[in-house]
């Protein structure tokens, strides 16, 4: 018989209290448990929590059943069986509801496209490919380089103060 540690145990332990392992290893996993204060512990909790979980009445789906059908009997919704009373859209044909939309979407162009072209709007500016799309940022060595002119500026003793802040 294989002997389990706590690692392998404690994960078996909902369903060894369900009575849900093979025989082996509810034998292997009883054993443990009987030898393990730790793994006792946890076993009193998996079926602490087994015994507080809430019950569903039995009769419940079939008094949910009787209401939807009261209320589909009353003209409510359809059931999914397709009985009931049909909805206002489901009659129409697929066509006519493809040209209230486009209807709906000519007229509320008609109303807003009049507003937006009314609109002043800054013109948009000229690109050309030509000019660097960076102009004001400095390069150096044929690469760009943030702060070039700060560095430039800069004593030899202030540089070495930099990197000596830089290293440490």
């Amino acid at each position: 018989m294989t002997e389990y540690s706590c690692e392998t145990v404690q994960p078996l332990l909902p369903e060894w209290v369900g009575g849900q392992l093979d025989d082996d290893a509810a034998e292997a996993v009883r054993i443990h448990v009987v030898g393990c204060t730790e793994c006792s512990r946890e076993t009193e909790v998996v079926r602490a929590l087994g015994a507080a979980r809430p019950t569903v009445d039995p009769d419940l789906a079939g008094r949910i059943q009787a209401a939807l059908r009261d209320q589909v009997g009353a003209g409510g919704a359809p059931s999914a069986e397709g009985g009931g009373a049909p909805s206002r859209w489901s009659s129409r044909q697929p066509w006519e509801l493809a040209a209230a939309a486009v209807v709906v979407l000519a007229l509320g162009t008609a109303v807003i496209w009049p507003q937006v072209r009314g609109r002043n709007l800054p013109p948009t500016p000229d690109v050309v490919a030509d000019e660097p799309l960076f102009a004001d940022v400095f390069s150096a060595d044929g690469g760009i380089v943030a702060g070039a002119p700060v560095i430039e500026e800069m004593t030899d003793e202030q540089l070495l103060t930099l990197l000596a802040e830089l290293e440490g």
